[in-house]
C-alpha cells in the first residue's frame, strides 16, 4: 500500500493528497524503527522514499522529513559523530523555531524520542537484510504509463464537456483527435486555453499537467521556475493576446508575469516605482469583477501593496477574505491573509510607516490566532516569527541583524534548503539599508 500510495503522488502530485503522504511516509519512518528487526528490514527502503520526495504546497513539511532522514541515513552508514553533531545543529535549531515534531503527521514521534531509539540499535544492525523490502517487489500500479488521451477523456466525462467546448478554445479539431489517440500532447497554452473555455478551475488540470511532458509541470502556480527572458517574452506575447481578444485571462498573465520579473530584476522592489504603477494597474484590472475567481485571486497581493491607507488594506482584506468564504477554489489550507500580507507588511518597514506596520501585523496576528488548523504547519509558524522581528524593527527604529538572520539559518538548518530564506535576506539587506543596525 505504502508504494502503490507513493506512485500515486509522484505521477499525479495532487494537491489535496498530499498531506495524507506526509503523514504516510512519518508514519512508516517510525514504524521502520520500532524494532531492530524492523529497522533492519524496512529503513532503507523508507529512506529511500523519502529522499525521492518531492511535491508542493507542503514543501517545507517535506523538506524537513528529508533533512531528518539524511541525519537518520548518516547514522545508519556507521558515521555516528557526524550524525550526532548534525542532530545536535537540527534539533537545537527546531526547537527555537518550536517545531519539536512534525506537527501536520501525529504519527511521527517527536525529533528525540526518535533519535533517542534510533541511537539505542547499533548502526551495523541498521543495514539492509537479505531480504530487506525493495520497491521493486511490490505489485504496484505504474501510473507513468498512463496516457493523455485517458486524461483528456476523464476530465470531459467529470465535466460534462464535449469536443466542439474544446475547438471554441482554440484548439484545432486535429490537435483534439491527436491528443485522444495519445499521438501528442497539451502544451502551456492549451491548458490555459482549455481552462478557460471548458471553465476548469485549478483543481480540474492536475492530471492533465502530469500527463503532459510538454507541460513540465507548469500550469500558473509554477510558472515563477521560467527564466527572466522567457517571462519577458511571455509579457509581451499575453499583452498582444489581451489586446487582440479582449480575454481577462491573458490580462492577468501578463500582470502576473510582471510582477515576477520586478522582484527579480528591480532593486528594492518592494519601493520601487515600477511596483507602484503594476500595482495601480492590477487595481484598475480588479475594479470591474463583481465575482472573482482564481486568477483574479492570484494577482491580489500585486494590488495590495500599494494601498497608502489603513482603510484601503482593510478593505482589501475584506474583500479576500469574501473571496475564500464564498469560492473555496484552493486544494490545501489556505489563508489568503497570512500568504498575501508578508510583502505589505515588509514595505511598510522600508518605508518606516510605523503605523501601517502594527496595523498590518496586528491583522496577520489576528488570523493567525483565529486559525489553529493552520497553527501545525511549518511555512505559517516560522513566517510568524520572522514577523514578530521584523515588526520590531520599525518600532524600534532600528535593526539587529543577527536576530533575524538566526531566525533564517534557524529555518535553512531544519529544512537543509536555503532558497526558501533567499528572498528574506535580501529583504534584510534592504532593512539595512533604511535603519541603523546594532
Amino acid at each position: 500500500m505504502f508504494a502503490v500510495s507513493l506512485r500515486t503522488y509522484e505521477n499525479y502530485n495532487p494537491a489535496d493528497g498530499i498531506e495524507l503522504m506526509v503523514k504516510v511516509h512519518a508514519t512508516a519512518l517510525s514504524y521502520a524503527i520500532s524494532s531492530t528487526a524492523r529497522a533492519q528490514k524496512y529503513l532503507s527502503f523508507v529512506i529511500e522514499q523519502i529522499e525521492a520526495l518531492q511535491g508542493r504546497p507542503f514543501t517545507s513539511e517535506f523538506s524537513i522529513m528529508k533533512r531528518f532522514v539524511s541525519i537518520v541515513r548518516l547514522y545508519q552508514s556507521g558515521n555516528v559523530d557526524a550524525a550526532k553533531r548534525a542532530f545536535d545543529s537540527f534539533n537545537g535549531a527546531a526547537k527555537r523555531l518550536d517545531v519539536q515534531r512534525l506537527w501536520v503527521s501525529p504519527n511521527l514521534l517527536d525529533f528525540e524520542t526518535f533519535w533517542k531509539r534510533l541511537i539505542s540499535i547499533d548502526p551495523s544492525k541498521l543495514q539492509e537484510s537479505d531480504t530487506a523490502l525493495k520497491s521493486a517487489e511490490i505489485e504496484t500500479v505504474d501510473f507513468g504509463v498512463f496516457g493523455m488521451g485517458e486524461a483528456f477523456a476523464f476530465i470531459m466525462k467529470l465535466k460534462k464537456l464535449s469536443v466542439h467546448e474544446f475547438e471554441l478554445a482554440g484548439m484545432s479539431h486535429s490537435k483534439i483527435y491527436r491528443v485522444r489517440k495519445n499521438l501528442a500532447e497539451f502544451d502551456v497554452e492549451d491548458l490555459f486555453a482549455g481552462m478557460l473555455a471548458a471553465r476548469l478551475d485549478v483543481r480540474d488540470i492536475d492530471v492533465y499537467l502530469t500527463a503532459s511532458s510538454a507541460a513540465m509541470g507548469r500550469p500558473r502556480f509554477g510558472m515563477r521556475h521560467l527564466s527572466l527572458t522567457e517571462l519577458q517574452e511571455a509579457i509581451t506575447k499575453y499583452e498582444a493576446l489581451a489586446e487582440e481578444t479582449g480575454l481577462d485571462l491573458y490580462m492577468e498573465m501578463s500582470l502576473e508575469f510582471r510582477g515576477v520579473v520586478i522582484k527579480n530584476t528591480v532593486k528594492n522592489w518592494l519601493t520601487s516605482p515600477e511596483l507602484q504603477q503594476l500595482s495601480d494597474d492590477v487595481k484598475t484590472h480588479l475594479e470591474h469583477f463583481d465575482e472573482w475567481h482564481e486568477s483574479q485571486h492570484r494577482l491580489a497581493s500585486w494590488a495590495f501593496l500599494d494601498e497608502t491607507t489603513d482603510v484601503g488594506v482593510g478593505q482589501r482584506m475584506e474583500i479576500l477574505l469574501s473571496f475564500t468564504r464564498n469560492a473555496q477554489v484552493f486544494k490545501y489550507p489556505y489563508d489568503p491573509i497570512l500568504i498575501n500580507f508578508d510583502p505589505v507588511l515588509m514595505q511598510a518597514i522600508l518605508r518606516q510607516d510605523v503605523a501601517k506596520a502594527q496595523e498590518v501585523y496586528q491583522r496577520l496576528f489576528a488570523e493567525y490566532q483565529a486559525r489553529p488548523d493552520l497553527q501545525i504547519y511549518f511555512n505559517y509558524r516560522w513566517h510568524k516569527l520572522l514577523n514578530e522581528q521584523l515588526l520590531k524593527v520599525v518600532q524600534d527604529g532600528f535593526v539587529v541583524p543577527m536576530t533575524i538572520e538566526g531566525v533564517l539559518r534557524d529555518v535553512e538548518t531544519v529544512t537543509g534548503e536555503r532558497r526558501f530564506i533567499v528572498p528574506y535576506l535580501a529583504i534584510l539587506d534592504a532593512i539595512r539599508e533604511v535603519y541603523p543596525a546594532y
